[in-house]
């Protein structure tokens, strides 16, 4: 995130007025939620944005019955594989 705005963890703590040192300790370990806002404040972002990047986010699906999958694709925006299933006809309902 910060190399896309062509800034170095060293221009952000400067901005935050902090040390890399404490900057750094704050990425790798629970920074508060007050320097979260900082920092997505100086980033233009959102906080939620800082806390998901580069990291899955796992949650766990109830099961589903099998769908009857007759297509995919690649969502042109997004990447996001999609899946093409048939809807239930009123009949079938």
């Amino acid at each position: 995130m910060l190399r896309a705005r062509n800034m170095t963890q060293r221009d952000l703590a400067a901005r935050m007025g902090v040390s890399t040192v404490s900057l750094n300790k704050m990425l790798k370990g629970n920074p508060t939620i007050p320097r979260l806002e900082q920092i997505a404040q100086i980033l233009n972002v959102r906080v939620s944005d800082l806390l998901d990047e580069g990291q899955p986010v796992n949650i766990p699906q109830p099961e589903r019955p099998a769908l009857n999958i007759i297509g995919k694709f690649r969502c042109p925006k997004c990447g996001a594989q999609l899946s093409i299933i048939p809807t239930p006809s009123r009949r079938e309902k």
